[in-house]
């Protein structure tokens, strides 16, 4: 549910793009370099079960 309100908001995955011609996510590239390099400090909480700083603590108040 949160990850649908940020997408809401206008925010977009990381690693995949809309194809606007079928509708569908096609793999953009990416996430298996910074699995590799366990590289995650910009990327947004988006299910909030980290620390107050996610966007989801926001969303609280």
């Amino acid at each position: 549910m949160q990850a649908r309100k940020l997408q809401e908001r206008g925010w977009q995955p990381k690693w995949f793009m809309k194809d606007n011609e079928d509708d569908c996510y096609c793999y953009v590239g990416g996430y298996w370099e910074a699995r590799e390099q366990r590289k995650w400090d910009d990327i947004p909480d988006i299910f909030c079960q980290s620390s107050d700083s996610s966007p989801c603590a926001a969303e609280e108040n």
